[in-house]
C-alpha cells in the first residue's frame, strides 16, 4: 500500500492529510496498542512548523518544536474511512513514563489535529489578557466558518485579516476587547486543544486552531499552494 499526501479538495477550508492510494485512513490502531517504546514498530505523525502533517519513524525522528501532540500508527493499524471522527492514539513524546514508554491518549482525528497545530510555537501575535475559563469539557468543534479572534490594535490580527481578504476567504473576525463575551469563547476555544489564551490573532479554521500570524501554516490549513 503506498501513501500519498493529497488535497481533500481544492475551495478554500481544504487541508491536506496524508492518505492511502485505496482512499482509505488508517485509525491508528485504537484498539490494538495503549503504551509504545522508542524500539516499537510504529509510525509517528506530527504537524511540521509549516501546519503540514508529515509522518516519521522512531519518535527521535519528530521535530523538537512538534514533539507534544504526535499520533501514533502501529503496523497493525485497520484502514477505515477517513474522517475527523476517526479515533487515534496520541502521545507527548516529551514526557515518556518512568520506563521509556509512551502511554498513549484516545481521541478524534480533528482534536488531534487541532491539539497538534495549537501546540506549535506561536506566529506573529500580540499579547492580550483575557479572563482564564475552568471546566470545559469535549473536543473541537468542525465549524462551518473562518473565526479570526483578535483586536484592532494589533499588527500581526491585520495582517491576518489582509491575508484572508486578498485570497477571498469567507471570516469572522471578533474583537476581544469589545466583546467580553467573545473574549471568553476564545478562553474556551484554546482550553479544548491545551493552550493559554494569552495573545492574538487565534484563527479557527473549521475547528483547527493556530495561534498568531503564520502564512505558511495559515495557507496549509485553507489548502492553498505554497
Amino acid at each position: 500500500m503506498v501513501v500519498i499526501a493529497v488535497a481533500l479538495c481544492p475551495a478554500p477550508g481544504c487541508r491536506v492529510r496524508e492518505r492511502t492510494t485505496d482512499g482509505t485512513a488508517d485509525d491508528g490502531g485504537v484498539d490494538a496498542l495503549l503504551r509504545v517504546g522508542p524500539g516499537d514498530d510504529v509510525t509517528f505523525e506530527y504537524a511540521d512548523l509549516g501546519g503540514r502533517f508529515r509522518r516519521a519513524r522512531g519518535a527521535g525522528a519528530v521535530p523538537l518544536s512538534s514533539r507534544t501532540v504526535v499520533r501514533v500508527i502501529p503496523p497493525t493499524a485497520r484502514r477505515s474511512a477517513p474522517g475527523d471522527d476517526v479515533p487515534v492514539q496520541v502521545v507527548d513524546v516529551n514526557r515518556p513514563d518512568a520506563d521509556g514508554r509512551f502511554t498513549a491518549a484516545r481521541m478524534r482525528r480533528i482534536d488531534f489535529e487541532a491539539r497538534a497545530l495549537a501546540a506549535l510555537p506561536p506566529g506573529r501575535a500580540s499579547r492580550v489578557a483575557v479572563p482564564a475559563v475552568e471546566g470545559v469539557f469535549g473536543g473541537v468543534q468542525a465549524l462551518a466558518t473562518v473565526t479570526v479572534y483578535g483586536t484592532s490594535w494589533c499588527a500581526a490580527c491585520r495582517d491576518t485579516r489582509d491575508y484572508l481578504d486578498r485570497r477571498s476567504v469567507k471570516y469572522q473576525f471578533v474583537d476581544v476587547d469589545k466583546d467580553p463575551a467573545r473574549a471568553e469563547e476564545m478562553a474556551r476555544v484554546l482550553a479544548r486543544v491545551g493552550v493559554a489564551a494569552d495573545r492574538v490573532p487565534v484563527i479557527d479554521v473549521h475547528g483547527r486552531v493556530l495561534v498568531g500570524f503564520e502564512a505558511r501554516r495559515l495557507a496549509a490549513l485553507l489548502g492553498d499552494s505554497l
